[in-house]
């Protein structure tokens, strides 16, 4: 079975500054079932200490939190050893890696910064 990943660029900017920004920069990316994956996420933001979230949200379903990355955490494995993000405050960016994809993962991946977000989509075909 083959995985789609379709990312939209939604950027949204909310809250006190128009500096505040996520956007993801993929538009589809096709995977096997069992490969590793990486939605990207990047930011833009005038804190030197940035907050950035990651949530999926399966079909019928509530967004649920993944993991939150900030520039004093550690980057450790989060939700169930499957997913992971690594934030580079230098490069402005917190990519979420799936380290093996199941057709469970069909779902929107939610990026966050503070209260600004972008959103991925993933649908998996067969």
């Amino acid at each position: 079975s083959t995985l789609a990943l379709f990312f939209f660029h939604l950027p949204v900017i909310l809250g006190k500054s128009s500096k505040e920004n996520v956007w993801q920069t993929q538009n589809t990316v096709e995977v096997i079932q069992g490969q590793q994956v990486k939605l990207e996420c990047h930011f833009q933001t005038v804190s030197s200490t940035p907050e950035l979230f990651w949530y999926i949200q399966r079909p019928r379903d509530s967004p649920q939190h993944l993991l939150t990355r900030t520039s004093y955490d550690s980057n450790t494995k989060d939700f169930k050893d499957r997913f992971d993000a690594t934030l580079d405050i230098t490069k402005k960016t917190v990519h979420l890696e799936l380290l093996y994809s199941r057709l469970s993962d069909s779902a929107v991946y939610f990026c966050a910064l503070s209260s600004t977000s972008s959103q991925s989509k993933v649908i998996h075909t067969s």
